[in-house]
């Protein structure tokens, strides 16, 4: 069973942010401000999502990854679309905050 859900305790799932953004520290002091969702297959996470708020207009994805395991079957594109769907409503724009190796997939997706 597939099931998105909002993440209260974001450090349980650190290695899976890390692959995102190797930079803990960093990664340590958005998450505290940020809202978290992830993708389950049968209880377990496939797909983390991390979206900050920049103003009143404009939230970022902050961090983004997928367990290498099931990269290429379209969960993390489910994720996305979903927290796309839930912020619309509430800012003007969102940002992607991404590395340039990460580019090809946004514009694979074409989100």
């Amino acid at each position: 069973m597939i099931e998105i859900k909002q993440i209260h305790y974001k450090e349980k799932y650190m290695d899976l942010i890390l692959k995102a953004d190797p930079d803990k520290d960093m990664v340590e002091k958005y998450i505290k401000k940020s809202d978290m969702y992830g993708l389950f297959k049968d209880d377990k996470i496939i797909s983390e999502i991390i979206i900050t708020k920049v103003d009143n207009d404009i939230c970022e994805l902050k961090n983004f990854a997928t367990i290498d395991e099931e990269r290429g079957n379209g969960f993390g594109k489910k994720l996305i679309k979903y927290v796309i769907q839930l912020y619309k409503d509430k800012y003007k724009k969102m940002i992607v905050g991404t590395t340039e190796n990460n580019i090809p997939f946004y514009v694979k997706s074409r989100i």
